[in-house]
């Protein structure tokens, strides 16, 4: 707030920089709010780099709440002025972002024609994160003609060049894009060793929408394995994090999951059914995630045809099976289940409260310097020996605070990410590190 009303062209600058935060933990609407107003309060003509990059967020935005009018509007502004700049990087991810609105349209030539630019221009400046969603989109097209076979290609380009180049926001994605597609063509070991990858990558990096689709995947898989009402509860547990966040399935997920909760409803028993759904949405993340994991999914018992499943659209008529695959910017992600309502609590609490919540901030801002400086001195120094092998322990929030947990928990998952960049050094995984936590 105080940024907008004094320093409107840094508030813009927090806006570029945070809207992927907004993304990744489903806080689109208030993401939209911030980003409207920081537009709104600089100069049309101020920091243009910093406006495109502001433009292109609110409208990812927009778009992964279904509003494609404002999707349309902000990104085809972050296109001109990345063009009016020429910065190549800011055109490729504005070419990218505007094929996943027309393909969210369904508007399918426009998103060929605006991929195969963001591909050449990827291509040429040798951006790899943008030419493997390039190859991920491409992928799309051919589902979207149900075309499983040259889908899984151009998913497994895309999945590879994210391995190697070691893309973490990206696997996620394609795992789940592989999952499905393995899951229609039958190739149900597959679809499940991809979906737990999926699973696995949105919990640690806290994607929420990559949570939901992992959910709903596996509750698929488990329709398949004859667990109807383990996946009824899978379903529920999904809708809520799509609930929470806004988020807008697209047709392919909205088809997939009618083509699984009408047969899971039909085998388990419409009462049976709703009463499973119903527990699944009152599922925390973590019981949920514990749930799917704890299915057995090796023995197939039910085949689905997806070529035979239509899917009400929003005027109620329906439609014919085309897959409307989410894009990587705007398919984002852990899940904060509906907590029940806080006790009132008095001013003097309440004061106390935010003291201790500020200057645990603080000693952890202190601590991240401290330890930055220790490891860059230990790590770089000439002469000095090397750390070849470390691990983050998990932070631990006194008083039980949940906000304050799951806060330390985003401060651990961050810190092992980013030591995890640096050559030459073996940084412990998260799920190795926090079975020591408490």
């Amino acid at each position: 707030g105080w940024a907008l009303e004094n320093e409107p062209e840094t508030a813009l600058q927090i806006v570029a920089v945070l809207y992927r935060f907004w993304l990744r933990r489903g806080f689109q609407t208030e993401g939209r709010k911030w980003a409207r107003a920081a537009l709104e309060k600089s100069g049309a003509k101020d920091a243009p780099v910093w406006r495109a990059k502001a433009c292109r967020g609110i409208g990812l935005l927009s778009l992964q709440q279904g509003d494609y009018e404002a999707a349309n509007l902000y990104i085809e502004e972050s296109l001109r002025l990345s063009r009016e700049i020429g910065d190549k990087e800011l055109i490729c991810y504005a070419l990218n972002s505007l094929g996943a609105i027309r393909f969210a349209e369904e508007d399918f030539s426009a998103a060929r024609d605006l991929t195969e630019e963001c591909l050449t221009t990827a291509e040429e400046i040798g951006d790899q994160i943008q030419i493997s969603i390039a190859l991920n989109r491409l992928g799309e097209m051919f589902y979207q003609k149900e075309d499983y076979p040259a889908a899984r290609q151009y998913y497994e380009k895309a999945y590879a060049i994210a391995k190697r180049e070691r893309i973490s926001a990206a696997l996620p994605i394609y795992a789940h894009n592989l999952a499905s597609v393995a899951c229609l063509s039958g190739d149900d070991e597959a679809a499940r060793l991809y979906a737990l990858e999926n699973l696995k990558g949105g919990e640690e990096l806290g994607h929420k929408t990559n949570i939901a689709g992992a959910l709903n995947l596996l509750a698929g898989l488990a329709v398949k394995a004859g667990e109807a009402e383990k996946a009824a509860r899978l379903f529920g547990a999904a809708q809520v994090i799509c609930d929470e966040t806004g988020y807008k399935l697209e047709k392919a997920d909205r088809i997939f999951n009618e083509i699984f909760t009408n047969e899971a409803r039909a085998r388990a028993g419409v009462e049976v059914f709703e009463a499973a759904y119903a527990e699944g949405r009152a599922m925390s993340i973590k019981d949920a995630i514990a749930a799917a994991r704890e299915i057995n999914y090796n023995e197939t018992r039910y085949s689905a045809s997806p070529s035979a499943a239509h899917v009400t659209d929003e005027t109620g008529q329906n439609t014919e099976n085309y897959s409307t695959k989410d894009a990587l910017e705007a398919q984002t992600v852990v899940f904060e289940p509906v907590e029940p309502k806080t006790p009132t609590v008095s001013r003097k609490d309440n004061f106390l409260s935010n003291l201790r919540r500020k200057q645990f901030f603080a000693a952890v801002s202190i601590f991240f310097m401290l330890a930055s400086g220790f490891l860059g001195y230990r790590y770089f120094a000439p002469g000095a020996r090397g750390i070849e092998s470390i691990a983050v322990m998990p932070f631990a929030g006194e008083g039980g605070n949940a906000e304050i947990e799951y806060l330390t928990d985003g401060m651990t998952e961050t810190l092992i990410r980013s030591l995890a960049q640096l050559p030459n050094l073996n940084v412990k995984a998260r799920s190795s590190v926090f079975r020591y936590k408490g």
